[in-house]
């Protein structure tokens, strides 16, 4: 809105001359020799001059042509309301006039010099009546100007003024809405201020009651993500204290992705090249669009809706999709998204576009990757690295018994070496029995760790080569590949196609060859 210009819709209202019809309320400068032409509401045409030496002003009769009409009016008498700036207020009887003017002929009429008490306004009747009418027209409005004085008072309150080329208005901004102002207001920054338009009774002055503040010349998108950001951010959903771990060895891992995009395929890859135990479980929704924003909320519903003991309830999450422009990731910049991923009991790893895509799910995700790709490494070891843990742990629990075994010989030598051996029998007898206890107690222990380390082992090394992708080779099987693609069926092959067959100890090329039958 323009602070140079207001305009007020018609309404009807109980002032404090009695029953009018506001038609128009405009601020308007003044100029040499007249009042500028108001922008807003009917058009008024001056008439003869009044007692006052002022221009009268009429309605003209009702047209559907309503334009720019230039009021004019005299210089004011002396001791009298000067006109500008004018305020153009209810008219009475079916004229629209100043409100000079308007104070003037409060009861349609000049005011005599003899007038009674009755028909005298007080200053708080009056600046009443402005407020009463200015507060019902303009209790919802957004004004863009300039930032101007701006001072946050002890009490918390803000109070600053809104000014551009031509006029400024002051404004206030109770304590209780400033939280509400995800930016920092500075001297000279331009701002849109949304509230309603008041009077100040004390002082008279006209002023807007700020319920929100949003700087402008940012774009909507940005700064809806800068307000849900600092919003959430507030809410300590980004704090670190608050993210859980990633489980070390997850045995089912959900994937919240587009059932069709290749961040699908990058993920299953890495995942299979890095982990082949792990169990896969997709959830296809879409992930751009109008629908986008719930789909994902309610596919991160569902895996934690699960039960812990189902098969398909997941370890850990991936959520994401590829690289796209700004609006296409919009998706993931959505407050539910945002607070079904923060509020998600399985942990969460979020993986949207490319590095330097950043979303509001990255934020609230116990994890961020860059890509799908990143996202599976970051959800699973590599199994060469679990087969080096693993030889790392046998050593240790060896050498571990080993030294058990060594410190025990050496307190039975000392044993053996020391005066106890030396006394009647009766003090030899009992301590090669406590003797013979230890090493019957060390004996059964040691056999125990080495029996449960050695059946660990044998699990861990049976699913390592249950995984192995060359047992089936091994097996007499064959691996045909197509320019480098898998051959998933017999229906993709056609006559005279060459293929590759790998073997476990080499390869080979066939040529596709017509069925007899």
């Amino acid at each position: 809105m323009d602070l140079q210009n207001i305009a007020m819709r018609p309404l009807s209202f109980q002032s404090v001359f009695g029953p009018c019809t506001a038609v128009a309320f405009c601020v308007s400068q003044q100029t040499r020799g007249g009042i500028e032409a108001q922008r807003y509401g009917p058009p008024c045409i001056p008439a003869s001059p009044d007692k006052w030496g002022r221009s009268a002003v009429t309605s003209p009769p009702t047209s559907p042509d309503v334009g720019r009409h230039a009021i004019e009016a005299s210089p004011p008498p002396p001791n009298r309301i000067s006109p500008g700036p004018i305020v153009f207020v209810p008219h009475i009887g079916g004229e629209c006039c100043p409100l000079s003017a308007f104070l003037l002929r409060a009861s349609c009429h000049p005011m005599p010099s003899s007038a009674s008490d009755s028909d005298v306004l007080s200053v708080t009747e009056l600046t009443r009546g402005l407020s009463a009418l200015v507060e019902e027209a303009y209790d919802d409005v957004w004004v863009e100007g300039e930032l101007s004085d701006f001072t946050r008072a002890a009490s918390g309150h803000c109070y600053f003024t809104l000014k551009d080329d031509d006029a400024q208005i002051r404004c206030v901004m109770w304590k209780h809405l400033t939280q509400y102002v995800y930016f920092e207001p500075e001297e000279g920054m331009q701002v849109r201020v949304n509230g309603h338009a008041s009077v100040y009774e004390r002082r008279g002055d006209l002023q807007i009651m700020a319920q929100a503040m949003r700087q402008a010349g940012k774009g909507a998108q940005q700064q809806a993500y800068e307000e849900l950001k600092q919003k959430l951010q507030a809410e300590g959903l980004f704090d670190a204290d608050r993210k859980q771990p990633l489980p070390p060895f997850p045995e089912t891992i959900g994937i919240v992705t587009s059932g069709e995009g290749a961040a699908l395929q990058d993920i299953l890859s890495v995942l299979k090249r890095r982990f082949p135990p792990a169990e896969v479980v997709l959830c296809p929704v879409p992930v751009q669009g109008l629908d986008a924003p719930q789909a994902l909320a309610d596919a991160v519903a569902a895996f934690n809706d699960l039960d812990d003991t189902s098969d398909q309830h997941p370890d850990l999450m991936i959520v994401g999709r590829g690289g796209g422009s700004t609006e296409d990731l919009w998706a993931f910049n959505e407050e539910v998204v945002a607070r079904a991923v923060a509020g998600s009991t399985i942990p969460v790893v979020s993986a949207v576009g490319h590095e330097s895509d950043v979303t509001i799910a990255d934020f609230v995700a116990d994890e961020r990757a860059a890509t799908p790709s990143m996202a599976a490494e970051v959800a699973v070891p590599d199994r060469r690295d679990v087969a080096a843990h693993i030889r790392q742990l046998h050593d240790r629990l060896r050498e571990h018994v080993s030294g058990r075994i060594d410190t025990a010989r050496q307190r039975v030598d000392a044993l053996v070496s020391s005066r106890a051996f030396h006394t009647p029998i009766r003090r030899l007898e009992h301590h090669r029995q406590h003797l013979d206890a230890m090493v019957d107690r060390l004996t059964r222990t040691g056999n125990r760790l080495t029996d449960s380390a050695r059946s660990h082992l044998e699990r861990l090394a049976d699913r390592l080569q249950a995984a192995d992708p060359e047992q089936p080779l091994r097996r007499g099987y064959a691996y045909p590949t197509h320019d480098g693609n898998p051959v998933e069926s017999v229906d993709a092959l056609a006559s005279g196609e060459r293929l590759r067959l790998r073997f476990h100890d080499g390869h080979c090329v066939t040529e596709v060859v017509p069925d007899a039958d």
